[in-house]
């Protein structure tokens, strides 16, 4: 029997084994209300993306302390297919998780007694749910502590049922500012524009404009490694290369035999049909496809002094979960044979490339990095003797990117 469990992790609290009810209609905070009256929870959470779903806590939280439901979290980092993991909260707990399109299953938010019932749980979702993929290790719920960005805990956050009766403060306070600000004289100065002058860094930047390839582009690509499959007839799925070409990533997927008897024409027979094969020899085949991302804006950049101090701050929160993070110095963004102006009034453009190396699970940390930071080359490589760790799995990831920065 499922029971709830709480682990402090420092700032706030993460919730375990809660009970969820999926909702339907648009009326989801409606229902929620009516839910949680009706069972007599304590606080309450609503996930879905294409779906929702209710999560309902039994236990008693207090009004000033953070609760987060991990169920949330982890269905967060899986937005697509059905997924499942088990993970070790203690020497007697473990934890069995299991969302659909980036929502926890009705019973798929279990605390156990011992891993083989958890693992039972597991036989019994896979059959209403036959897609379902299960991550092959029991992992340390240490693992999946890191990968929890302040954005996705925000999601996630629990919320308590009780009476809201200073919301009038707050209220009467909005509207004392407002009358406030009505009676601050307001001050017009007027401008006088400096006499133009030519800006070879903005010449060249606009020269070289390049559609934006952040958080969105990075989102489609991890979706679609997620569907990648592992092995395709006879032949088993060894990396990817993909590269940004203005609003998509151009991939090359490689495969490897597992057998001798490995043929291409099974292989070409069971591909998706946007693959297109651009080599293939007795150990080898490789594959073509494009992955189409929005990009409705030009790249921008930011203020030095802003950039730097919120690239490193991401960087050191993310730090535990990555193998290795480089970041180089900024340089000049600009053509090697233009002339370099020496008025002080022009001030430079520069960009700043970062590289890291992470299983391939701790990209999801990455979409909490904000428009101004883009994605221009990843790739992954599959080791099935690799041991798993918080900075090693089997999948292995190498991702660059680059920010532009102005004085």
């Amino acid at each position: 029997m499922s029971q709830e469990y709480i682990q402090s992790c420092g700032s706030y609290q993460l919730v375990f084994g809660l009970r969820w009810f999926p909702v339907l209609g648009a009326s989801t905070a409606q229902q929620a209300r009516n839910l949680y009256k009706r069972h007599h929870a304590k606080a309450w959470v609503v996930a879905g993306r294409h779906f929702s779903s209710v999560g309902l806590s039994m236990s008693g939280f207090s009004a000033r302390a953070h609760h987060v439901s991990a169920a949330v979290c982890f269905a967060t980092l899986f937005p697509r297919g059905v997924h499942a993991a088990i993970y070790q909260l203690t020497a007697e707990r473990y934890w069995l998780i299991a969302a659909h399109e980036g929502t926890p299953l009705r019973h798929g938010d279990m605390v156990f007694e011992s891993v083989e019932q958890a693992q039972q749980r597991v036989q019994q979702l896979t059959v209403h749910h036959t897609t379902l993929v299960l991550q092959p290790e029991v992992l340390s719920i240490q693992a999946l502590i890191p990968l929890l960005t302040q954005r996705m805990r925000l999601k996630a956050k629990m919320q308590p049922i009780r009476q809201r009766r200073w919301a009038w403060v707050a209220g009467a306070t909005v509207v004392v500012s407002l009358v406030y600000w009505s009676y601050v004289p307001r001050v017009s100065v007027a401008a006088v524009d400096p006499a133009p002058v030519f800006d070879p860094y903005q010449h060249y930047w606009e020269q070289q404009s390049r559609p934006a390839s952040h958080y969105v582009a990075l989102q489609v690509l991890l979706e679609h490694w997620q569907q990648l499959p592992l092995t395709l007839a006879a032949w088993r799925l060894a990396d990817s290369n993909c590269q940004v070409q203005k609003t998509a990533w151009q991939c090359i997927h490689s495969f490897k035999p597992t057998m001798e008897s490995a043929n291409v024409l099974d292989f070409q027979q069971q591909q998706p049909s946007e693959w297109q094969m651009v080599q293939a020899d007795l150990q080898h085949i490789q594959v073509q496809t494009q992955v189409v991302f929005q990009s409705t804006d030009p790249r921008r950049w930011r203020a030095s002094q802003a950039l730097q101090a919120e690239l490193l701050a991401k960087l050191q929160r993310i730090k535990p979960a990555f193998q290795t993070i480089k970041l180089q110095e900024p340089i000049r963004y600009l053509a090697k044979n233009t002339a370099i102006a020496t008025s002080p009034e022009i001030r430079p453009i520069f960009e700043q490339s970062l590289s890291l190396q992470a299983p391939l699970r701790s990209l999801a940390l990455l979409l909490d990095f904000d428009e101004h930071f883009y994605w221009e080359k990843a790739s992954f490589i599959v080791n099935q003797k690799a041991k798993a760790t918080l900075k090693q799995s089997a999948v292995q990831v190498q991702l660059h990117g680059v920010a532009y920065a102005r004085d």
